[in-house]
C-alpha cells in the first residue's frame, strides 16, 4: 500500500492523472495508466498495472518499485510545468529555476522545448542535490499555511542561490554564450573551460560560483533577448554601468558580492520588466 500511494503521489505531483484521486482503486491505476503511456514513461510495465489485483504481494512490491524509480528518473516538463507552476505560480517557478519568467512562460506554453537542465522542478533540485530536504514538502505546499508555504520557499530560493552546480550549468550556460566568451568571462583559459564542461577536471570552487552567477544573468538575459542578443549584451556600453560594459566589471577575480557583478544582475534582473537602457 505504500509503494501504491508513494507511486500515486509522485504521478499527482507530474500531473500526470487526469484527475486528482481520492482513493487507491482500479479507476485510479488506470488513469495513471494513461497518464504514463502519454508522457511515455515506464513502457514496459505500464501493462502490467491492470494484472496488479492477480500478482503476489512480492510481484506488486517489485512492479511498483520499478515504477516510483521510473518516474524519479524521468522528468516530463509537458505536464510537470501546469502541475507545479499551479501551485507555485509563474514569478516563484522561474526564480527557482533561475530562468526569466518570460522563459517559463515559453516553456509552459510549448513555443520552445524546455532544456532538460530545466525540465521538472523537482527533477532539476534533487538531481543537484538543492534543498533535497525541502523537496518532499512540495507536494504538502497546497495544505500548509501562507506562513509555512512562505518559510519553504525562501528556503529553496536561498539554497538555489547559494549552491552552484557546475556539472549541470556548464552545459546550460556555455551552450548561450558559446566557449570563447564564456571562458572570458569567467576568467580562464579555453582548454580550461572544456575540461571543466566534459569533467575531466573539477571545477575550482571559485570558477564553480562565477559560472553559477552568470547562469543566473543568463536567464534574465533570455527573457529579453535570444542567443545572439545575450551574447552581443556583455560587451555593450550601458548607461546605468556608467559607459561600462558588463564584461569590464567581470574581469579579473571578481566574485558576485564585489559591486562591479552586483551591478550586472542588477541590470540583467531590470530587463524582466523594463526596457534595457
Amino acid at each position: 500500500m505504500a509503494l501504491a500511494i508513494a507511486l500515486l503521489s509522485r504521478a499527482d505531483a507530474m500531473g500526470l492523472l487526469p484527475e486528482r484521486i481520492t482513493s487507491i482503486n482500479l479507476e485510479a491505476m488506470a488513469g495513471l495508466e494513461h497518464g504514463l503511456a502519454d508522457a511515455g514513461i515506464g513502457r514496459s510495465m505500464v501493462g502490467e498495472l491492470h494484472r496488479l489485483e492477480h500478482m503476489r504481494r512480492s510481484e506488486k512490491a517489485a512492479l511498483l518499485k520499478k515504477m516510483v524509480d521510473a518516474l524519479n528518473e524521468s522528468p516530463a516538463p509537458a505536464h510537470e510545468w501546469r502541475a507545479v507552476g499551479d501551485i507555485l505560480g509563474l514569478e516563484l517557478l522561474s526564480r527557482l529555476l533561475g530562468i526569466s519568467a518570460s522563459s517559463a512562460r515559453r516553456y509552459m506554453s510549448g513555443a520552445r522545448v524546455t532544456p532538460d537542465e530545466v525540465a521538472g522542478l523537482e527533477h532539476g533540485l534533487a538531481d543537484a542535490g538543492i534543498g533535497r530536504s525541502m523537496v518532499g514538502e512540495l507536494h504538502r505546499l497546497e495544505h500548509m499555511r501562507r506562513s509555512e508555504k512562505a518559510a519553504l520557499l525562501k528556503k529553496m530560493v536561498d539554497a538555489l542561490n547559494e549552491s552552484p552546480a557546475p556539472a549541470h550549468e556548464w552545459r546550460a550556460v556555455g551552450d548561450i554564450l558559446g566557449l570563447e566568451l564564456l571562458s572570458r568571462l569567467l576568467g580562464i583559459s579555453a582548454s580550461s573551460a572544456r575540461r571543466y564542461m566534459s569533467g575531466a577536471r573539477v571545477t575550482p570552487d571559485e570558477v564553480a560560483v562565477r559560472l553559477h552567477f552568470l547562469a543566473f544573468v543568463v536567464g534574465d538575459l533570455n527573457g529579453a533577448y535570444n542567443e545572439i542578443g545575450v551574447r552581443r549584451w556583455f560587451d555593450r556600453q550601458r548607461a546605468l554601468l556608467d559607459g561600462g560594459t558588463p564584461a569590464g566589471l567581470l574581469a579579473g577575480n571578481w566574485l558576485p558580492e564585489h559591486e562591479g557583478p552586483r551591478r550586472v544582475r542588477r541590470l540583467a534582473h531590470s530587463l524582466a520588466h523594463i526596457p534595457a537602457t
